[in-house]
């Protein structure tokens, strides 16, 4: 009788291709995210629906963009922890990890300072 030739069970393709894929992410993430930090770009894109950048805000909230990442992340977790922050910006640090916070600080920090109008 003659050998069969192996047959993978139905999926395994699928499977093998899918934790290769993973590795290959996991590999490639931290060249990635040295380069260009696109989550927490997003994260920051609303931000700025109120800390407009300096050049184009009159407001009283300050613009973030080229401020130090401890100024920012300290506020931020200040008004994550603070109980009595009844605010929106209360509410919107809350939701966010302290290892989100610390991207988003980053970010803003890299950017390039707005001149004032």
């Amino acid at each position: 009788m003659p050998a069969l030739p192996f047959c993978p069970p139905p999926g395994a393709a699928l499977s093998a291709h899918l934790a290769c894929a993973l590795l290959t992410m996991t590999c490639a993430a931290p060249a990635w995210a040295a380069d260009s930090d696109l989550q927490a770009q997003a994260w920051a894109a609303s931000c700025l629906s109120c800390h407009a950048p300096a050049a184009r805000s009159a407001s009283a909230v300050p613009a973030l963009e080229g401020r130090p990442a401890d100024w920012i992340a300290t506020r931020m977790r200040t008004l994550a922890g603070s109980a009595s922050e009844a605010g929106v910006m209360g509410q919107i640090a809350r939701g966010y990890t302290d290892a989100e916070i610390v991207r988003i600080a980053d970010w803003f920090a890299g950017q390039p300072k707005a001149d004032a109008p």
